[in-house]
């Protein structure tokens, strides 16, 4: 009986136990190094969507400006369909950026966007965020 028990031991397949804590082991690690940089990509990726709406809102501004000789009041006024509008619709920040809207300022015609510990705008400077 226990040459038989012996025999059908040698004739299974499969991975022993460690084995497969060595392959978990090394996935985990793996997933280790892959999720911070995933997170940082997303974090980039939101960053140039602000950056590339910001720079279409500006280009807006100024040809509502060229138009019609004053800034605009809000960004409202730029949307719109036909071409006497500047932009079909005001982009919207991305999801899980901070606020859903861009600020405008109608004294200078800069919208600006606090993300990530900085104030961007849309002429293209870029200040720290004052902490509060």
């Amino acid at each position: 009986m226990l040459i038989k028990l012996r025999k059908m031991m040698t004739n299974q397949k499969g991975f022993t136990l460690v084995e497969l804590m060595v392959v978990i082991a090394i996935l985990g690690i793996l997933a280790a190094i892959a999720i911070p940089k995933l997170t940082s990509a997303t974090d980039s990726a939101k960053l140039a969507k602000v950056q590339a709406d910001l720079r279409t809102i500006g280009g807006a501004v100024a040809m509502y400006q060229a138009k019609n000789g004053k800034l605009p009041d809000t960004l409202s006024v730029l949307e719109g369909s036909g071409a006497d509008k500047e932009l079909a619709a005001v982009p919207k920040p991305p999801a899980g950026a901070g606020a859903d809207a861009y600020t405008y300022d109608k004294a200078t015609g800069i919208a600006s966007y606090s993300f990530d510990g900085k104030t961007y705008k849309s002429d293209g400077t870029n200040t720290a965020t004052p902490k509060t």
